[in-house]
């Protein structure tokens, strides 16, 4: 561990994201599906802030990044999982009003704990990242920060009081769906962009440039409904950007 207190400022920021997803998760459980989201969000933000300032501290340490996956674990691998097992429940719920946890039936049962996909993925990935030593300019695979917003994104839809989006994604197929697809998606061999700048040029960074522009319409037209979106352009702009430097991808 870096000895100067200074240097120590990521690691207490990884430490809050801790607390923070660890908060989300009791949210959670609590039926305060709001909170867990908001939670889940600024663990993103914190975990973002982090790798930042342990950069432009120069506090880069392996304590820190073995630390920072831990936490990532509990915050966009738990969390999340969390969440959507909480989403499954009450979309078992909605579509028959008879239904109850404890007397669920196999199938039921398989819908709900396929929400613990999310976790494990999540894991797989954080692991295969801290036992990486290379530095690259993609991610490989869907961050888990963004895969956990958009478990966030998707309870905070199923909770407004509009019908026409609560029998959107109250659907038990359609939410396995998304979990496996997210899930897969955590470990697939496919580079995503980092949002880093090198230099402030447009035409080096045009498709970075795109992505924050597109995201910043999303967000202003459909609020916390755009944020689905806000990743599904994430994805497909990084695949863009890979085709573009790299054509034989």
């Amino acid at each position: 561990m870096p000895e100067n207190k200074i240097n120590q400022i990521p690691n207490i920021i990884t430490g809050i994201n801790l607390i923070s997803g660890c908060i989300a998760i009791s949210m959670a459980i609590q039926d305060n599906y709001e909170a867990a989201s908001y939670l889940i969000l600024l663990s993103a933000i914190l975990d973002f802030l982090d790798g930042f300032l342990a950069k432009a501290l120069n506090a880069v340490s392996s304590f820190g990044k073995i630390f920072d996956s831990i936490v990532d674990v509990v915050s966009f691998g738990v969390a999340p999982s969390v969440l959507m097992f909480k989403i499954m429940v009450m979309s078992l719920t909605f579509n028959d009003s008879t239904f109850n946890l404890e007397t669920a039936d196999f199938r039921e049962n398989i819908f709900i704990l396929s929400s613990f996909l999310l976790t494990l993925f999540a894991a797989i990935r954080l692991a295969r990242f801290t036992s990486s030593d290379k530095e690259s300019e993609y991610f490989r695979g869907l961050p888990t920060p963004a895969s956990a917003i958009l478990v966030a994104a998707i309870s905070k839809i199923a909770t407004y009081e509009i019908s026409t989006l609560q029998h959107f994604i109250f659907d038990n197929t359609r939410l396995l769906i998304f979990i496996i697809c997210v899930s897969v998606l955590m470990v697939v061999n496919l580079p995503m962009m980092k949002l880093k700048f090198k230099t402030a040029k447009v035409r080096e960074n045009l498709i970075k440039y795109l992505f924050i522009l597109g995201s910043v319409i999303l967000l202003i037209v459909f609020q916390i409904a755009g944020l689905p979106l806000v990743v599904l352009l994430y994805i497909v702009l990084s695949i863009v950007n890979t085709l573009l430097k790299e054509p034989n991808f």
